[in-house]
């Protein structure tokens, strides 16, 4: 499985407070550098699965989708590029996928059947999406933190899909600065690879 180390750091004038604005933008840039590594797992030699003819992501692919998977629709989950996920919330009501809170979260739970239907970004050149049953991917994370000396303030939180990552603090009164990190340590691979099947425009 390979490793990542995903760190970011803020930097701003000292306050000598804890301020939630640039904590949750560490957040959220670890969180989109992890999305688009797992995208990049999905290429069309990974997916042994096979390829499905996916044309627009609209709701007339979704039937041959659902055949793809053989009856194990509510155990698999629809991966779309941005584009696709659009196109496909797009022939819906608001009211059937969710209406803002999933065009914010990229996520539709229990749509059509699947698990769930997610928007993935920096999917591989021509592969579209992936249908990934819920055992095909092994994705582990740890927090960072072993030592808070040096730190003002240190803890581990778990971001909203459970990765853990390790928040430190500390100020140089010299440089009037506060810094803040965010830092994860984690790895994703296919360990079901013939299970996972990519999906392609034609």
């Amino acid at each position: 499985m390979k490793k990542y180390r995903e760190i970011f750091r803020e930097l701003r004038p000292y306050r000598g407070e804890f301020i939630l604005g640039p904590l949750t933008k560490l957040v959220e840039a670890i969180d989109g550098s992890i999305s688009s590594v797992l995208g990049g797992l999905f290429t069309t030699s990974a997916c042994t699965g096979g390829k499905v003819v996916c044309a627009t992501g609209g709701k007339s692919d979704v039937a041959g989708l659902v055949a793809a998977v053989k009856g194990k629709v509510g155990r698999t989950v629809l991966a779309l590029t941005p584009t696709y996920f659009a196109a496909l919330i797009g022939d819906l009501d608001a009211h059937v996928y969710g209406g803002d809170e999933a065009i914010r979260d990229g996520i539709i739970r229990k749509l059509y059947g699947f698990k769930g239907v997610i928007s993935l970004r920096d999917l591989p050149e021509g592969v579209v999406g992936a249908l990934i049953p819920d055992s095909a991917v092994a994705i582990a994370a740890r927090g960072t933190l072993k030592d808070m000396s040096g730190f003002i303030e240190a803890e581990t939180i778990s971001d909203e899909n459970g990765f853990p990552i390790t928040i430190t603090r500390h100020l140089s009164p010299a440089k009037r600065k506060e810094f803040l990190n965010a830092d994860v340590l984690w790895g994703a691979k296919i360990v079901q690879p013939s299970k996972v099947q990519y999906l392609a425009a034609s």
